[in-house]
């Protein structure tokens, strides 16, 4: 692993309160941008604010040149967050990944099996 000084590549972490916070930090030059979710609200709540930064985001002047990965915390919300993004945005559901997860791995055991 090279210099971080010397490198192209830097990861900027930034907890951004509006639109103002993303210019401030020039997320506009971004390569790549990723949205965690708010695990301190609720899933419809985090999800809502996931909204509210993809349309800040999609809002900036200068526009955004980099790509943007969003993780929610409802499937359900997926489609909403997307049609508004497009293509700008990519979504990750993580509940979603890790219960798939664990059904492939067969990490879910049926609670009416019993074992001897």
């Amino acid at each position: 692993m090279g210099d971080a000084e010397n490198s192209d590549f830097s990861v900027v972490f930034v907890l951004a309160d509006g639109e103002e916070s993303l210019i401030k930090v020039s997320a506009h030059q971004a390569r790549a941008l990723v949205v965690l979710a708010h695990t301190g609200l609720s899933a419809d709540a985090s999800d809502a604010t996931a909204v509210r930064t993809v349309l800040a985001l999609k809002g900036l002047d200068p526009p955004l040149k980099g790509h943007v990965v969003i993780e929610l915390m409802d499937v359900d919300n997926r489609s909403i967050v997307e049609l508004i993004g497009d293509p700008l945005v990519e979504t990750v559901v993580s509940h979603d990944i890790i219960g798939r997860l664990m059904v492939r791995e067969g990490v879910i055991v049926d609670p009416f099996v019993h074992f001897n």
